[in-house]
């Protein structure tokens, strides 16, 4: 992959005008959840997208 810096934890491309970053994030046991823990978890995801400017990409791993 092609990029000019990383600064501040994001890979900076194409004379500074694209922006990459990573996040990782902890998985959690849905199925075990109450209806109204489901629907905090749903709420919360909601309102993470709608802070978004940009678009995004969304790549999930799921492991044993």
């Amino acid at each position: 992959m092609e990029f000019e810096k990383i600064e501040d934890n994001m890979i900076i491309q194409k004379n500074g005008k694209k922006f990459l970053m990573v996040m990782e994030c902890q998985g959690i046991n849905y199925d075990l959840m109450s209806e109204l823990e489901k629907n905090s978890v749903e709420n919360g995801f909601i309102q993470f997208l709608n802070t978004l400017r940009e678009p995004i990409q969304i790549y999930i791993q799921t492991r044993t």
